[in-house]
């Protein structure tokens, strides 16, 4: 078994060369991190680069977010889905400034701002402020549920409590906690993959206490998919449309074509169905086209956010004119 001081060192060697350059990466600046860290909550690196330009472009310091509407965040915010990371962070830039503007300087005051939880508060302390926090997500659960062998269920607290108090024995010789955080997560996005891990190009594969990878961790206890079949009205005039917003439900605040009971519609015919899932839900969305619309509350879509569900509606709406 390699002792924690070989560890730390290996790791931290391995990211110094082997460290994917992303655009959060730039610099250590905690707007950036904090941005990045919340946009990457269930969505892959590769996704949410192209949105995190943009984000930055629109919104580069956190006054100029908390001075945007929020119709605007989360249009700009469209196609990353959980949209409430998008009104939690805008909250959050609100309640930043109407304070006086200042980050906080500890992981303490992160915590304390909405949609700002252990990992994301840890992640930013340890990133932007080398203040010594374990960051516990999937990768390194995964890293240390192997490198451990330990038997116990991705989702189960007693993992997350183990992979925390070894990132802290690590980070006890780390000059850079962010860096030794980001070393874990990299490890696990890129090396020690949930189906192929490549051992051979682990950097601390020699300490590793697992025989069988891949039986590390235990799965999770599924959740049952629910189906459903939900059926939408298409009234189009111009490129616009007839849109409602979401006041409750999977997307509140983002925009999509009305919901109906197919026995209530009158004068339309069938557009076609598209699939989508969110949440544990599948869902068959059954479009119908409204047939002459007087263009009365018509919305143009690249106007409003639009809901995932919402976009594909659209996008069939458009290649059946």
């Amino acid at each position: 078994m390699l002792d924690s001081a070989t560890l730390t060192r290996r790791l931290l060697d391995w990211f110094a060369a082997r460290r994917r350059e992303l655009p959060w990466r730039r610099d250590a600046d905690p707007y950036r991190v904090w941005v990045s860290e919340i946009m990457l909550q269930q969505t892959r690196v590769e996704a949410v680069v192209p949105f995190y330009e943009r984000w930055m472009a629109r919104f580069p310091d956190v006054t100029a977010l908390a001075a945007a509407d929020e119709q605007e965040v989360l249009r700009r915010w469209a196609g990353l889905g959980y949209y409430r990371r998008a009104r939690m962070l805008h909250a959050a830039a609100k309640e930043v400034v109407a304070a006086g503007g200042a980050l906080p300087a500890d992981r303490a005051g992160w915590r304390a701002l909405p949609g700002v939880g252990e990992y994301t508060s840890a992640a930013i302390a340890s990133i932007a402020l080398g203040e010594p926090a374990a960051v516990v997500d999937g990768n390194v659960k995964r890293v240390a549920a192997r490198f451990l062998a330990l038997g116990l269920a991705a989702d189960d607290r007693k993992l997350h409590q183990a992979a925390e108090a070894w990132g802290t024995a690590l980070l006890a010789h780390a000059p850079s906690p962010g860096d030794l955080n980001q070393s874990l997560m990299e490890l696990g996005a890129t090396v020690c993959t949930p189906r192929a891990p490549r051992c051979g190009n682990c950097p601390i594969a020699a300490g590793c206490a697992a025989e069988e990878p891949l039986s590390h961790p235990l799965p999770p206890k599924k959740t049952p998919w629910k189906e459903l079949q939900l059926d939408f009205l298409i009234a189009e005039k111009g490129g616009r449309y007839l849109l409602e917003q979401k006041r409750t439900g999977w997307t509140p605040g983002m925009w999509e074509p009305p919901g109906v009971r197919l026995g209530r519609m009158v004068s339309t015919t069938p557009l076609g169905s598209v699939r989508h899932t969110i949440t544990h839900h599948k869902i068959e969305a059954r479009a119908f086209r409204q047939l002459d619309w007087d263009g009365v509350g018509a919305v143009d879509p690249a106007a409003v956010p639009l809901s995932g569900l919402g976009r594909k509606l659209i996008a069939l709406a458009e290649r059946g004119r």
